[in-house]
């Protein structure tokens, strides 16, 4: 058979090689394979949580976008309104002037014609 030692250690060294694929091989195949499945799994769930917390993000910067888009909106027309308002004051104080110059001026012929 073999009787050189280097023939020997030749096959000792291939069949340990051998043996430490096979481990590492197995080690890989039956108890690693959880392992990376929870890590991918877990990865994939954290990057959805963190799309979600984007996705809710944005969606209120949106809201509040939307928000202030409508206060403006609604400034600019009570701004409107209360120029239009200021308006309708001064009219009506001018008629109210004028009526009570009127008045003034109607009690003042009646002193006037009854003196």
């Amino acid at each position: 058979m073999m009787k050189s030692v280097r023939s020997r250690l030749t096959v000792t060294f291939i069949g340990l090689i051998a043996v430490i694929l096979a481990v590492i091989w197995g080690v890989n195949n039956w108890y690693l394979e959880d392992f990376y499945v929870t890590k991918k799994v877990q990865l994939y769930v954290n990057s959805d949580a963190r799309m979600d917390a984007r996705k809710q993000l944005l969606l209120m910067a949106m809201d509040i976008t939307s928000e202030l888009f409508d206060m403006r909106r609604r400034h600019a027309r009570y701004k409107e309104l209360y120029l239009e308002s200021q308006k309708v004051a001064g009219v009506l104080c001018s008629m109210l002037e004028d009526e009570l110059a009127k008045i003034s001026s109607n009690d003042k012929e009646m002193t006037n014609s009854g003196k």
